[in-house]
Formats: C-alpha cells, sequence, structure tokens
C-alpha cells in the first residue's frame, strides 16, 4: 500500500468540472481604449457590486426576519385582546413590551442594514468615478491604475504591510479591494495555526460561489476536524463520529466525497504511535496539512 495514500493530489487544489465557458467579444466595434478597459478593469467594478449585492440580500433576509418578530408579537397581542376571559394589566404590559423590544431591534438592525448598503453603494460610485478618468484626465487615470495593480500585485504575493502602505500613500485604498484581501489573510492565518473557525464561517458566506466551484475545500476543513478528534484517542473518537454524521452528510454533492470519507474513519482503527514508519496510515497523523489548506483556500477564494 502506498505510503501516501491519503496526500491529496495537486488536481484536488482546483475545483473540479470547471469548464470554460465561452466569453464575449467585446473587442468587435470596440476602440482600442475601450477594450483596454475592459480587459483590465472589469474587476474593479465586479467586486464593490458582488459585495452590495450580497450585502442587499442579507438584509433583506435580516429585515424579513425582525418583520416577522414583530408580526408575531402584536399576533399575540391581537390574539389576548380577542379572548373572552379579561387580560391582566401586567400581562397586558408584557406583551406592550415585547412589541417594542421587537421595534426597536427592527429599527436597530434596519438601520445598521441601511448604513452597509449605503458604504457598498459608495465603492462603486467611487470606482465609477475612477473609471471616468479615462476621458477627463487620461494620464492621472493610466497613474491611478499603474498604483492599484501594484497594490494587489503585492497583496497577492503575501506582502500584505507593503501592499497597506502603497495604498495609503499612493491614495488607491478604496481602488484595492484591501478589505477582502486582508480578511483573507486572517483566514490564512488561522489555517496556519490549524484553527478552522474562520475558514468555515467564510464557506457559509461564499457558499453559493463553491457550490458552483464544485469546491472541495469546506470538506476538506471538516476532514481535518474530524481527524484531530481522533488523535484525542478514545474520548474522540465518539465524537469523530457524531462530528462526521453532522457535517459529511450537510455537504453539497455528498457522494463525490464518500471515498476520501471512508479513508478518514478508517483512522478510528488505527492507532496513533510516535515514531512508527511502517503504517501507511501514520502519514495522516504525521502529515502538516496547513499549507495545503492555504493553497487550497486560495484556489477558491
Amino acid at each position: 500500500m502506498s505510503a501516501d495514500i491519503f496526500a491529496p493530489t495537486s488536481a484536488r487544489l482546483l475545483p473540479r468540472k470547471m469548464q470554460a465557458s465561452p466569453k464575449k467579444d467585446y473587442s468587435v466595434g470596440a476602440s482600442p481604449m475601450q477594450t483596454e478597459l475592459t480587459a483590465l478593469e472589469h474587476p474593479t467594478i465586479k467586486v464593490p457590486y458582488e459585495i452590495f449585492n450580497k450585502r442587499y440580500r442579507l438584509s433583506q433576509k435580516i429585515i424579513e426576519k425582525e418583520q416577522h418578530a414583530v408580526a408575531a408579537a402584536v399576533d399575540e397581542i391581537e390574539k389576548q385582546l380577542a379572548t373572552a376571559a379579561p387580560t391582566s394589566v401586567p400581562h397586558m404590559v408584557s406583551l406592550l413590551d415585547t412589541v417594542m423590544d421587537r421595534l426597536r431591534a427592527l429599527k436597530r438592525k434596519s438601520t445598521e442594514s441601511f448604513d452597509e448598503d449605503l458604504s457598498a453603494v459608495r465603492a462603486c460610485k467611487t470606482r465609477v468615478s475612477h473609471l471616468r478618468l479615462s476621458d477627463s484626465n487620461a494620464a492621472l487615470f493610466e497613474k491611478r491604475r499603474l498604483d492599484r495593480m501594484l497594490v494587489e500585485y503585492c497583496f497577492r504575493c503575501g506582502y500584505y504591510d507593503s501592499a497597506t502602505m502603497l495604498a495609503k500613500k499612493t491614495d488607491v485604498e478604496e481602488l484595492s479591494n484591501m478589505d477582502l484581501f486582508l480578511a483573507a489573510r486572517d483566514i490564512e492565518v488561522s489555517l496556519a495555526r490549524r484553527e478552522t473557525e474562520m475558514a468555515l464561517a467564510w464557506c457559509n458566506e461564499n457558499r453559493s460561489r463553491l457550490k458552483k466551484q464544485n469546491s472541495f475545500f469546506e470538506f476538506y476543513l471538516r476532514q481535518q476536524e474530524v481527524i484531530e478528534l481522533i488523535k484525542k484517542g478514545r474520548n474522540g473518537c465518539m465524537d469523530a463520529i457524531l462530528h462526521a454524521r453532522k457535517h459529511f452528510p450537510a455537504l453539497e454533492d455528498f457522494k463525490q466525497y464518500e471515498k476520501d470519507i471512508q479513508k478518514t474513519m478508517t483512522l478510528l482503527a488505527v492507532h496513533y504511535r510516535e515514531g512508527q514508519s511502517d503504517n501507511p496510515y501514520q502519514v495522516r497523523w504525521r502529515q502538516s496539512k496547513s499549507q495545503f489548506y492555504i493553497i487550497s483556500f486560495k484556489s477558491s477564494h
């Protein structure tokens, strides 16, 4: 049996079933400047729009939830008033207090959602204003674009401090998606510590995109949680089984992970012994997975 039975292949770092979709040819009938803008500046407006769209949909869900809570509290009052038996004053005061609490919560969350949506709209307007410079002040536009591309290149190479300093010095903080890069850095740091909470929260927020990519990233995180529980010994084995039963079936297209799950659960029957080298399953215990998870996260991000 091969010693790298559990070693992930490089192919798994990338989402499966990703087929190249036909792209529209925007160059037909367009000037060279328009073609260049389409090629280089598409992410400039796409990213803040996607953020706004996500926040707007989340705001809708939050407000609808609070509206239902207010309606339920009002229905309870109407139900009490409709009964033949008289309602005590303290009980009615309690019901009214509940309605007031729900209304305050609705107002607070509506204000928070509005502020977040407004911030996202301002980001979109800032990007649009930047793109309009290509007509009114081409030299300034090209300078700021170069600065933005340098900042994002530094971020992608992992030079976060240098990228942040450059963005502030060149005044392109609002054009360089700094928040996304810094949030990704926090997740990468947590993965390097073999912590999965932040990465799983990110998976939950981006579930639709991961589904489209058919990404294995969330499965890898759940798999690692199970392995860490098994490594605790007899006391952790039952927790590992319960954890696997809870989270593995909840994954999209559960069947595609079946073989990997079988290999992982086989570890329940393999005792962890330091220094043992003749057991191929021991590779799974010893292998450092942090860097693999970081690379997998980057490929899904």
